[in-house]
């Protein structure tokens, strides 16, 4: 079997903390967000085709880890790819985790329902809105512009609703079981895009549902990170290049007030955008080698 791969780290401590892991990035995503680091894996370009045999021997040659982080783009856009590769990893006694933008929810249910996923991290990108109307959802299609002819704006937030459902089903239902997943939702703050307060705190609202449909026990599987964005020379859009990053203390406000409102939520600052810059950085060596 193919796949698309954009890259391979092997070995972080970043990724997933308290593992340590091989990140695996996925080409192809259908989301094209402004502020993405990894701008040359959004397409399935031919030249990152890669064989699944040979994916394997590098997890299974790799002594130090104990844990695959699969990344990209989306990987939940190659589910067949996705599902091989978690087997195995399975197979050889290594945890799961799985990053999504949360767009196909069929995939996430069926690793979940497969046992073949211990974490997933889910970006929570904008507010969702209740109604239909397409300008409702204008905020998540400015920060996602993942709308198409084929599939507009409102079915994305469908989509991704779905996903929480999911999730939010598993965090009740699970609380004992051995199929229980590890969740951490995951905003970026990005100035002019995705920083007022009351979009923070309707996206706390929706989190909150979570927790709140949750007992006791499955509140420490639950963490909302709030992820400062950092301008990138290789960013998307050449218009956040030169965006500065929030200021500790802009960020430090937000947070004081979403404990505030919602005081169960488990959350924090991340202050930087974990290994995802290091897999361009891959796929130019690769280039570099192969020429």
């Amino acid at each position: 079997m193919q796949a698309y791969i954009g890259g391979i780290v092997k070995y972080s401590e970043t990724d997933w903390p308290g593992k340590a892991s091989m990140v695996i990035f996925f080409s192809g995503c259908d989301f094209n967000c402004p502020f993405c680091r990894t701008p040359e894996i959004l397409g399935f370009k031919k030249e990152l085709s890669r064989d699944l045999r040979e994916i394997k021997k590098e997890i299974e040659n790799n002594f130090d880890i104990n844990a695959v982080v699969f990344t990209g783009g989306e990987p939940c856009l190659q589910k067949l790819a996705l599902f091989d590769l978690a087997k195995f990893c399975k197979e050889h006694d290594l945890a799961v985790a799985v990053e999504t933008n949360g767009s196909r929810p069929d995939t996430i249910k069926a690793l979940i329902d497969e046992k073949l996923v211990d974490f997933i991290r889910l970006d929570f990108k904008a507010p969702l809105n209740d109604t239909d109307d397409e300008k409702n959802n204008e905020h998540l299609q400015k920060v996602t512009e993942s709308s198409t002819f084929f599939r507009p704006i409102q079915q994305v937030a469908d989509d991704f609703r779905q996903t929480l459902g999911i999730l939010k089903k598993n965090l009740v239902t699970e609380s004992n079981s051995k199929n229980k997943i590890m969740l951490e939702l995951r905003t970026t703050i990005v100035p002019n895009l995705m920083f007022k307060r009351e979009s923070l705190l309707s996206i706390a609202s929706e989190i909150n549902k979570l927790i709140n449909e949750s007992d006791e026990f499955n509140l420490g599987r639950i963490k909302w990170v709030l992820q400062k964005f950092t301008p990138y020379e290789k960013i998307l859009s050449k218009r956040f290049q030169n965006i500065n990053s929030p200021s500790d203390e802009f960020l430090d406000t937000i947070l004081g007030v979403i404990i505030k409102e919602y005081p169960k939520i488990n959350v924090e600052i991340r202050n930087d955008m974990s290994s995802l810059s290091l897999a361009p950085e891959i796929i130019f060596e690769n280039k570099e080698a192969e020429e």
